[in-house]
C-alpha cells in the first residue's frame, strides 16, 4: 500500500489519520459528557479528565488540519464503485461536513475555556509538552462563554449523529451491498468491486 490516495482507494497517511482521529474523537465525546457530571465537576478526577480533554481537543484540532492540507493537497478518490449518484454525493458531503464539525469543535472549546477563565490566566494544556503553551487570547467574557459552551454542546450532538450515520453507512455497503467501500479504509477487508 502506499502513502497517497490514488483514484481508487485512499493512502497509508488519509487511513491513519481516519483512524487516529476517530478514536480520538470516540474517546473525547465520552470524556466531554462524563466530566460534566454533577459528581465529576469539581473533583480531582473531573479536572483531570478536563485538562486532557483540552488538551486532545488541540490535538485533533491539528491532526485535522493535516488531514485537509493532504486532502486538498493529494486529491481524494474518486466515489467507490457502486455508489448511486445521491451516495455518491451524500458521501461527499458528509466527508466534508465531518471536516468542517472537527475543525470547528475544538475551536468553541478554546473560546469556551479561554473566555471562561481568570483574567490574563494562560490555558494548561497540552500535558504532552510543557504547560501553559497556549495563550489566553480572549480573556474573561461571559457571554462569549456562555456562546461557546451552547455551541460546543450543539456541535457534540451533530457529531454523535453524523458520526453514527457514517457508521451505519460503511456497515451498511459492507454487510448488505458488499460493494468494498469499507475496505478503501479497512485494506484487510480486500478491496471488492469497491474500488
Amino acid at each position: 500500500m502506499q502513502c497517497r490516495n490514488t483514484a481508487d482507494t485512499y493512502g497509508q497517511v488519509s487511513i491513519l489519520l481516519h483512524w487516529l482521529i476517530a478514536i480520538l474523537v470516540i474517546c473525547m465525546l465520552i470524556a466531554g459528557f462524563v466530566m460534566e457530571m454533577d459528581f465529576m465537576e469539581d473533583s480531582d478526577l473531573g479536572q483531570t479528565i478536563k485538562f486532557y480533554h483540552v488538551s486532545t481537543g488541540f490535538l485533533i484540532l491539528a491532526l485535522m488540519c493535516l488531514r485537509l492540507a493532504w486532502s486538498l493537497i493529494g486529491s481524494l478518490p474518486d466515489a467507490a464503485k457502486g455508489l448511486s449518484p445521491l451516495e455518491a454525493k451524500t458521501s461527499k458531503s458528509v466527508h466534508w461536513l465531518l471536516y468542517a464539525l472537527l475543525i470547528i469543535m475544538p475551536i468553541s472549546g478554546y473560546v469556551m475555556s479561554a473566555s471562561g477563565g481568570k483574567e490574563g490566566e494562560p490555558l494548561r494544556i497540552l500535558p504532552f509538552f510543557k504547560p501553559e503553551m497556549v495563550p489566553n487570547l480572549i480573556g474573561r467574557n461571559h457571554d462569549l462563554h456562555e456562546f461557546g459552551e451552547t455551541v460546543h454542546l450543539v456541535l457534540a450532538w451533530i457529531i454523535i449523529v453524523v458520526v453514527t450515520l457514517h457508521i451505519a453507512a460503511a456497515i451498511k455497503h459492507h454487510c448488505v451491498e458488499k460493494n468494498g467501500v469499507l475496505a478503501r479504509m479497512i485494506p484487510s477487508l480486500g478491496n471488492k468491486d469497491g474500488g
